[in-house]
């Protein structure tokens, strides 16, 4: 009589992993510090929650492109909402989205832009050319002044009529990081707020044109 014994395994039995159950408090894209206050936590215990240091959700919160997406993604999972319902956390686009939309953008600086009509999407008016200086080698870009502008933007509108007592320190840190992307000492006057706004509404303006050529017939 033959008896077979049950097959043994050696070694780590490989970890099950279990499915993420997502449970997000608001139904559209929010800023971290949304969530922070729907939490009710201070900056020190809402990043301790996240199981990350207080310099990195401040560095997530003033808009750091540097930091590994890893850290994002453990942002999520402990927040139990997807990556792209946190702003600071949405993944990047693909290398082939980046270069299909600079190849846009290089067409549309060679035929020019037409105006779009907002309801039927028709082009209108007239040929537009724009003037786009080119930035200097390792200064920052106007996509980057941009991402700074947005996020002021977020965070100014999360706490406008907040009382949070760190709102200040992710103030003048963001702050410090837009100067210095602007050149701007410390001691010199700039309203910070004014150039954000001022900033977003000429990028909405460029957004309402329409990048290639009208069918001609």
């Amino acid at each position: 009589m033959n008896l077979h014994r049950p097959h043994r395994y050696h070694g780590h039995r490989p970890r099950r992993r279990r499915p993420v159950t997502y449970d997000p408090p608001f139904p559209v894209t929010q800023p971290l510090e949304r969530y922070r206050l729907h939490h009710g936590m201070g900056l020190a215990a809402f990043a301790d929650f996240l199981g990350i240091p207080e310099r990195l959700y401040v560095q997530l919160v003033v808009d750091d492109r540097m930091l590994p997406i890893v850290i994002k993604h453990q942002v999520a999972r402990r927040l139990r909402v997807p990556p792209w319902l946190i702003v600071e956390c949405i993944p990047p686009p693909s290398a082939e989205e980046q270069a299909r939309v600079a190849a846009s953008m290089e067409e549309s600086r060679e035929e020019g832009y037409f105006e779009v009509d907002p309801v039927t999407g028709q082009a209108i008016g007239e040929e537009v050319f724009l003037d786009e200086e080119e930035v200097p080698a390792g200064q920052p870009t106007p996509a980057e002044h941009l991402r700074l502008a947005l996020a002021l933007h977020q965070l100014l509108g999360v706490h406008r009529n907040s009382a949070d007592s760190d709102y200040l320190a992710l103030r003048a840190a963001l702050e410090h990081r837009i100067r210095e992307h602007l050149n701007i000492g410390p001691n010199e006057v700039f309203d910070s707020e004014a150039w954000a706004r001022d900033l977003i509404d000429t990028i909405g303006v460029v957004r309402g044109v329409f990048r290639s050529r009208p069918d001609s017939g």
